[in-house]
C-alpha cells in the first residue's frame, strides 16, 4: 500500500491533536456524561471512531517538507467551507470544543458536540453532509477543510 504524503507540519498537528483530544475526552465525560447512558455509550462509540481514523490516517502517511495546511478530514479545531445544496451559498464553520467560549474570529462556531459538528466529524473533501438539527434539515458539500494558522502556532509553542 502507498503512504499518503502529508506536510510535517499538518502530519504533527494531527499527532499533537490526537493527544489533546484524549485528554479533552475525559473531560467531556466528566462533565457531560458522569454516569453510565446511552448518551455516553454513544458518544464515546464516536470518540473511539475518531480516534481510530486519525490513528489509521496518522500510521498510513510519511511527511514532507511540502507547504500544505489543508486538512485531509474535517477534526475538531478544522475550519470547514461547505455548499449548501439548497442554494449554493457558501458557508464556513470552525469546529470547536464545548469547553471554549468561541471559535475563531471570523469563523462561525459548531460545536462537535452539535448535531453540525458530529455530522461534519471526519468528512473529506467533496463528501456530501446531511445534518438534522431541531431547526430543519440540511445538506451541504465539503469544498474544503483547513487548519487555521492558530493550530500552527500552538504547535511551535
Amino acid at each position: 500500500m502507498n503512504k499518503i504524503i502529508s506536510s510535517k507540519e499538518v502530519f504533527q498537528i494531527l499527532v499533537k491533536h490526537l493527544v489533546d483530544m484524549e485528554e479533552e475526552k475525559e473531560r467531556l465525560l466528566e462533565k457531560y456524561y458522569p454516569g453510565t447512558t446511552d448518551d455516553r455509550e454513544d458518544f464515546e462509540t464516536i470518540f473511539d471512531k475518531y480516534f481510530k481514523e486519525i490513528e489509521y490516517y496518522i500510521s498510513n502517511t510519511t511527511a514532507h517538507d511540502i507547504e500544505k495546511s489543508e486538512c485531509p478530514f474535517v477534526i475538531i479545531g478544522s475550519v470547514v467551507d461547505l455548499v449548501a445544496e439548497e442554494d449554493n451559498e457558501l458557508e464556513t464553520y470552525q469546529i470547536i470544543s464545548p469547553f471554549e467560549s468561541k471559535a475563531i474570529p471570523n469563523f462561525e462556531g459548531a460545536s462537535y458536540l452539535s448535531p453540525m459538528g458530529r455530522a461534519l466529524l471526519l468528512k473529506k473533501k467533496n463528501d456530501k453532509v446531511a445534518i438534522e438539527t431541531p431547526m430543519g434539515s440540511f445538506a451541504y458539500i465539503v469544498k474544503s477543510i483547513r487548519i487555521p494558522q492558530e493550530m500552527f502556532t500552538i504547535l511551535m509553542d
